[in-house]
């Protein structure tokens, strides 16, 4: 009997409702589930409701760096769950590490933010 190495990797982000699980297999292509509030972004989202966009003392010019930082990490986020999620349906697994590396970097900020 031949005996496939399995590892399997479980990454949740619980204030953000996410769940990452991604399972490896000798010799073959990398498995990933995707658990996703849906939508992952509501279209009534408010970035302006996030905790550290309401600190008191901040300028008005301080809470929108804070604004706009939490949004391109959600952006980074998004984009890069889409892109992880066709390159594995379509078997395309050549940068699929670098590009899981880069989701779990953006949600783990925004997790913290949260």
């Amino acid at each position: 009997m031949n005996r496939v190495a399995t590892q399997r990797e479980a990454i949740d982000f619980p204030n953000l409702q996410i769940h990452i699980e991604i399972v490896r297999r000798r010799g073959q292509p990398i498995a990933l589930s995707l658990q996703t509030p849906s939508p992952t972004v509501p279209q009534a989202f408010d970035v302006a409701d996030w905790p550290q966009c309401r600190w008191s003392g901040l300028s008005a010019e301080e809470s929108s760096v804070e604004r706009h930082a939490i949004c391109n990490r959600l952006h980074a986020a998004a984009m890069s769950l889409d892109i992880l999620e066709r390159h594995t349906a379509e078997g395309d697994l050549e940068d699929v590490d670098a590009i899981l590396n880069i989701a779990v970097e953006s949600l783990t900020e925004l997790e913290r933010l949260a």
